[in-house]
């Protein structure tokens, strides 16, 4: 018995070239990479999930009685998610919030 095993290569070569322009210019990669986070991470806070997927935990008295809040936790003032984005600068990709 005799087995003969064939490869083409063109499309290992494509792949292969691709992958060394993402990595020699990676901003555009990452831009995707922060709007996947982004997104994931807006809809996480919405439904009011921690990074684990559990639900937050309930407020605090303490914290009720402190005054009228718009939303639940990490949402006293509407104003967080508003403070919320990705940022590409060369290799570096940031996700977090204003100061």
């Amino acid at each position: 018995m005799q087995f003969t095993i064939e490869f083409q290569a063109d499309h290992l070569t494509a792949v292969l070239e691709a992958v060394r322009r993402e990595i020699a210019t990676p901003a555009e990669m990452l831009g995707s990479i922060g709007e996947s986070l982004f997104r994931v991470n807006q809809e996480r806070h919405n439904k009011g999930l921690d990074p684990e997927g559990k639900p937050w935990e309930p407020l605090a008295a303490s914290t009720l009685a402190d005054g009228k809040r718009k939303g639940g936790p990490l949402n006293k003032t509407g104003r967080m998610l508003a403070t919320f984005h990705y940022q590409v600068q060369g290799d570096n990709l940031r996700l977090g919030f204003d100061q």
